[in-house]
């Protein structure tokens, strides 16, 4: 696991913590601690599933509940996996630019999920997608 952190740059993200003062250290930790591994929201009407990589061994009847935290943060879709059919599932962890060239710079969305990790970890620009209608933002860095 920790080898599989290092990789996703986890190196970057404890060099950048050994600089924070030593209470904000810990609120960090905290906050990650309590954090929920998913949200439920809706929007517009419109169910979301908020998830920070997707889901790995997606199986429709399967509660989301029962999903490891492994599956909700290590997962890589493909561009052809399908999640639920009336609630679309919004993630990062995968940068879009992965999936091609095409998709650099972009947000990807198919008919159940949306990656909205356009690699701003690589130094490329952010975007925010606001659910309501699906209104891109880009941050200007």
């Amino acid at each position: 696991m920790l080898n599989n952190y290092m990789l996703n740059g986890g190196n970057a993200t404890l060099k950048a913590l050994r600089n924070l003062p030593k209470n904000t250290q810990q609120d960090i930790l905290d906050y990650l601690r309590d954090c929920p591994l998913y949200e439920a929201v809706t929007a517009n009407e419109k169910d979301f599933i908020l998830v920070h990589s997707g889901f790995n061994n997606f199986n429709k009847n399967k509660k989301i509940r029962d999903y490891s935290s492994d599956d909700l943060l290590w997962a890589r879709p493909e561009l052809d996996d399908k999640y639920y059919d009336d609630i679309t599932t919004v993630f990062g962890h995968t940068p879009t630019f992965s999936y091609g060239e095409e998709y650099k710079g972009k947000i990807i969305k198919t008919s159940t999920w949306i990656d909205i990790d356009c690699g701003a970890a690589y130094g490329n620009e952010p975007i925010l997608l606001r659910l309501d209608d699906y209104k891109e933002f880009k941050l200007q860095l």
